[in-house]
């Protein structure tokens, strides 16, 4: 019996990039420093692991998606502990669908690696419903032009967001990248014809002076 109460110590082996979280009987009992680390099981369990890297997050904000996509999302945004926010339709002011792209930076301060592993729920959807709130409070005030132009307005927007609401929970944002805009694949056609349909009238339009001073020259 004291055997059982007392357990038996077994090793566990925390990587250099990791910090393991132990628990004894389910409950916090210490975090693990990287190396060989005694656990006693089956009182104590190794209940996670924090990485220490920089990590990156790509995040997709597209115009649209299918119906099943976007109700799974919303049951998904509700059943977690902490952000509501779902993805939505991106347009500029001028009416024009975007797809935008932003590589998000991030690590956790070894401080705060209790609140980081026991607080947040899902830290990667937590970021992604902050970038999806920047996105679309910030490109609907910019034209498609401007949007192209802006990319790093955005990025500062997005990391000045999450840098102020996720330093609470024990995570750093390095860095906030927009690494692609481009509009809707209809927008896209559009634009490829609009451009295609003025090199053909340059086009003739040269042709028509050629013709105009080969005249001039057979009457001289």
């Amino acid at each position: 019996m004291a055997a059982i109460c007392q357990g038996c110590l077994c090793f566990q082996c925390v990587t250099t990039s990791e910090i393991g979280i132990i628990e004894r009987c389910g409950r916090y009992e210490r975090l693990a420093p990287p190396g060989l680390r005694c656990v006693c099981w089956p009182l104590e369990t190794v209940a996670g692991r924090i990485s220490r890297r920089i990590q990156q997050l790509d995040v997709a904000c597209v115009t649209r998606r299918p119906a099943r996509e976007l109700l799974r999302r919303r049951a998904h945004c509700r059943a977690r502990l902490i952000g509501t926010s779902c993805a939505g339709e991106t347009k500029t002011s001028d009416n024009v669908f975007l797809n935008v792209i932003i590589s998000v930076q991030y690590k956790v301060k070894e401080e705060y690696v209790y609140e980081a592993f026991y607080v947040l729920n899902d830290p990667s959807e937590q970021i992604k419903s902050y970038v999806y709130d920047v996105v679309r409070s910030t490109l609907p005030l910019l034209t498609l032009d401007k949007a192209f132009e802006s990319k790093e307005m955005v990025a500062q927007s997005v990391k000045r967001e999450l840098s102020g609401v996720m330093s609470e929970y024990g995570f750093v944002i390095h860095n906030a990248l927009v690494t692609d805009i481009s509009p809707d694949g209809r927008v896209k056609t559009a634009m490829n014809e609009i451009n295609a349909s003025k090199r053909l009238k340059e086009a003739a339009f040269e042709k028509a002076e050629g013709v105009i001073y080969q005249c001039a020259n057979k009457t001289l």
